[in-house]
């Protein structure tokens, strides 16, 4: 008499930060995440209410330990020493990488998603992604703009917010990479 195969155990994991969160939230089941990071329910937290009765931890050693992950999913959160520590043990580092533009945005949802042995998450939130995108009207109509923040900082073409407002119809006024800082006088 055949056997059934023993059911694959998926990774248990953590989430650093509240980019890393979106991720989790985003792709993988609810009772694989072990806990996310104190940033999970924000304002600006897109998936905040899918947080809801998850623990949320401070990207500290003590706090991920006693959770006996077996991935920490991150951005930005947790410093060097951190990561290492984690590695050092045997805890696998998933990290996710600064996109600067939505088709790698895209290739970034498969990349976490396979990382994250969630790769049907990844597909159907690409799907999602790509019908948000062939939704988007062209409002700019070729019009020329500057991004600009009350602090000073612009962006460029080669930016996920170039991008966004290229994508939008928009077209830059500024042909300087990256993020940079520009005098409101300059704009006059």
């Amino acid at each position: 008499q055949a056997r059934d195969p023993a059911p694959v155990s998926l990774p248990k994991l953590v989430s650093l930060d509240e980019c890393a969160d979106q991720y989790v939230l985003g792709l993988v089941e609810r009772d694989r995440v072990l806990a996310l990071s104190d940033h999970a329910r924000y304002a600006d937290s897109w998936f905040r209410d899918r947080a809801q009765g998850i623990r949320r931890i401070k990207p500290r050693l003590e706090s991920v330990l006693a959770l006996h992950p077996d991935m920490v999913v991150r951005a930005w959160g947790g410093d060097l020493r951190l990561i290492q520590e984690l590695q050092r043990r045997g805890i696998k580092v998933v990290d996710i990488d600064d996109v600067q533009s939505y088709a790698a945005a895209r290739a970034q949802l498969f990349k976490v998603g396979a990382a994250l042995d969630a790769e049907a998450g990844a597909q159907i939130a690409a799907h999602r992604f790509d019908e948000a995108l062939s939704q988007v009207r062209n409002i700019g109509r070729g019009r020329t703009v500057i991004y600009y923040t009350p602090s000073g900082t612009s962006a460029g073409p080669d930016t996920l917010t170039g991008d966004m407002l290229k994508t939008l119809g928009f077209k830059l006024a500024v042909t300087r990479s990256g993020y940079f800082s520009i005098s409101p006088e300059s704009l006059i």
